[in-house]
């Protein structure tokens, strides 16, 4: 059983309202955006969200 996908699922959606662009690489990912954009609940979406610091 191969581990790597055999097909790929990329595109873009385009936020007029906030002149912005978001890239997906899935399906699902695709649907949240869209649903993410259309809900008044969730205020902003991070494609990129910050990296996280580890201090040990």
């Amino acid at each position: 059983m191969s581990l790597r996908s055999t097909a790929s699922y990329r595109g873009t959606v385009a936020d007029h309202a906030r002149n912005r662009e978001f890239v997906y690489e899935s399906k699902v990912e695709r649907g949240f955006i869209y649903i993410s954009l259309a809900s008044s609940l969730v205020e902003d979406y991070l494609d990129q969200p910050p990296p996280v610091e580890y201090s040990d």
